[in-house]
């Protein structure tokens, strides 16, 4: 099964690590930390279903059946793509990052997977009109009321868009790097 681990690292110390996600500061030990440690900011595999299924009930990971470019999609599916209130890394960003993480960064909403690939998909660059608090009525609008769409329709859409695999690799390329976390 594939996962990917939600929240920040707090600490770590003898087999231990402390995660933080949602206001909650949660200690795993053994099996747990060490795959919510593998899975950080990366897909991960395993065949331990009973101990991913459980931390997947408690927030702490995402899960795809299949390792596929459409089962990495569904992994993302439900997470939200965080930017550091000051990056951890002074890695330098590609120009597609550097888009992303403008984004991410500048918007007045948390951005979906799907909402980030739709605008790339769409050429909708960061602009003024579409950024901070009297931007964020913009930017929902082109998203949803242009389109007639809903959130499930285009979650369903963007699957399929030619963009997808590039905005879902720059993605997880900003948490490696440590410009966001998983939340």
């Amino acid at each position: 099964m594939l996962y990917i681990s939600k929240g920040i690292l707090t600490k770590e110390q003898d087999g231990r690590c402390n995660v933080f996600r949602h206001g909650t500061e949660i200690s795993l030990t053994g099996t747990e930390s060490a795959l919510w440690k593998a899975g950080q900011n990366r897909p991960c595999e395993t065949n331990d279903i009973l101990t991913i299924e459980d931390m997947d009930y408690a927030g702490l990971v995402s899960i795809a059946k299949n390792d596929t470019s459409d089962g990495i999609y569904d992994l993302l599916f439900d997470c939200m793509f965080i930017p550091y209130w000051r990056p951890a890394s002074e890695q330098p960003l590609t120009s597609s990052e550097s888009l992303l993480y403008t984004w991410l960064r500048d918007a007045a909403i948390r951005l979906t997977v799907a909402e980030l690939i739709y605008l790339c998909e769409n050429e909708i660059i960061p602009s003024k009109d579409l950024l901070g608090e009297d931007g964020r009525q913009e930017l929902v609008s082109r998203i949803y009321l242009n389109n007639e769409i809903n959130e499930c329709t285009l979650e369903t859409k963007m699957k399929s868009a030619e963009s997808r695999n590039w905005v879902v690799s720059d993605l997880l390329s900003l948490a490696r790097k440590k410009y966001v976390y998983i939340g």
